[in-house]
């Protein structure tokens, strides 16, 4: 397997783990939504274990992403991280239930063809 090869696999680790990371948060929030006050908002957080998933995968997708810049440029890693807002939208449309309209899924499709011209570059 060529580095180039292992160094996306990294980029595509990472981004799963920031999606994973982000739903985490997004969780914890839609749990703290209910009250208005900060005060509470931050004890909520305080006692939420999803902020505390959220930080670990933050965590493991810096040491993927450190390892893809070591076999990749940054000019074609950067882009290709891109793919995460794909992820970000099915992780949310499939666990959190939230509506992705049609013009979204065509600016998703215009992301990933973006992602695979400077992936096979």
């Amino acid at each position: 397997m060529s580095n180039r090869l292992i160094g996306v696999l990294f980029v595509l680790a990472a981004v799963v783990c920031e999606a994973v990371g982000q739903l985490c948060f997004k969780h914890a929030a839609n749990h703290a939504r209910d009250s208005a006050r900060l005060s509470t908002i931050r004890k909520v957080f305080a006692k939420s274990e999803w902020i505390g998933a959220g930080i670990g995968c933050f965590s493991v997708e810096w040491g993927f992403w450190t390892i893809a810049l070591t076999l990749l440029p940054v000019s074609v890693a950067q882009p290709m991280a891109s793919v995460e807002l794909v992820v970000i939208a099915l992780l949310s449309h499939s666990f959190l239930k939230e509506t992705v309209n049609l013009r979204r899924w065509a600016g998703i499709v215009l992301i990933l063809a973006g992602v695979c011209l400077v992936g096979f570059s």
